[in-house]
């Protein structure tokens, strides 16, 4: 429908949007009102906010529909759908703690810009950095390929949804924390290159944040892409990609990290407000990487050229790389490329 497709129209305008480093302080040092009447983009940028919640809530109400309908037919049995949508729905109607509409909307976008665009922005970041250095390549190859077959292997027709009770999901996801230099990679990836450089947080009442007074209501950004690459606590090649910083260099296995540096990393931040999908988002990057690298040789083409990285969730643009099939490993999990 051509509402269906403004709204798809709008996410992706939404999230191509790249403002400057000027335009982000601007914006949190000016009042809201006053910034989104002045300046054009924040304008439009609030139109298309509006545009997409607005389709976000006819998803939602379709949904409720399609389960009302199936559970109608199948005289009150389970809805054909198994998706996170649905699950959330039917977890809302049965539970004690309901949802607003506005906050089933919130949920809804946060899964869908989260649970896809981040983390394809996390596996872009890793292929970059990983093409860079052949020795990284090598070590992460020679860690996944033992695995290859299980890796690969199809799991589930297409629509069908793997929940950690499936036996099979189990054994990949405890195959998968079995590989530290996997986890070593990605991990690194999301601390020089996090989803989200920076969040607001508002200061419910006056406090002290090291001797500096902060006022009951006065909005304190909290700069994560900086504070994961400050030299003072990750050392001096801080802003450098080196997944080894993650391990232990006698057994090769991944080191327990200082207090500051436990703290200190954020993409998903802490507390209370840390993102909800924050462990589904790091086993579906360790999937995606591992299953490219086993079925692929991953290098850069000879003319590559260094992308730049832009948008709401920065991504490197127009970053060209060679995937050549590996028939052994393709052929162990009996899958086609």
């Amino acid at each position: 429908e051509e509402e269906d497709r403004e709204f798809l129209r709008e996410y992706r305008a939404q999230l191509e949007f790249s403002p400057g480093g000027r335009y982000i302080i601007a914006r949190i040092m000016i009042p809201k009102w006053i910034f989104a009447a002045v300046v054009p983009a924040e304008a439009e940028q609030d139109r298309r906010k509006e545009k997409v919640r607005a389709g976000l809530k006819r998803l939602i109400q379709r949904r409720r529909d399609e389960m009302a309908a199936a559970a109608a037919a199948k005289g009150g049995g389970a809805e054909v759908r198994s998706d996170l949508l649905t699950m959330m729905l039917r977890a809302n109607m049965e539970g004690d703690a309901v949802l607003t509409e506005d906050e089933l909307v919130d949920q809804a976008q946060t899964f869908m810009t989260a649970g896809q665009v981040t983390t394809a922005a996390t596996i872009s970041f890793v292929i970059m950095e990983v093409t860079r250095d052949p020795a990284i390549r090598e070590r992460l190859v020679k860690e996944i390929d033992p695995l290859a077959a299980s890796i690969l292997k199809p799991r589930a027709e297409a629509g069908a949804l793997l929940t950690e009770d499936d036996a099979e999901c189990k054994a990949l996801l405890k195959q998968l924390d079995e590989l530290p230099y996997l986890e070593a990679v990605v991990k690194e990836a999301l601390r020089v290159y996090p989803p989200a450089t920076l969040t607001p947080r508002e200061a419910l009442e006056d406090d002290y944040i090291d001797g500096v007074f902060i006022p009951k209501g006065v909005t304190v950004t909290v700069p994560m892409h900086m504070i994961m690459i400050d030299p003072t606590i990750w050392g001096p090649d801080a802003a450098k990609y080196r997944p080894e910083r993650w391990l232990d260099p006698a057994t090769g296995q991944l080191a327990t990290p200082t207090k500051a540096q436990a703290m200190a990393y954020m993409p998903f931040l802490h507390g209370p407000r840390r993102c909800i999908g924050s462990r589904f988002a790091l086993y579906e990057a360790k999937v995606a990487v591992a299953a490219l690298f086993c079925a692929f040789v991953v290098e850069r083409p000879d003319n590559f050229v260094e992308p730049k990285c832009t948008g709401l969730v920065p991504v490197p643009q127009n970053m060209y790389i060679r995937f050549i099939p590996r028939p052994e490993n393709i052929a162990a999990a009996a899958i086609a490329v």
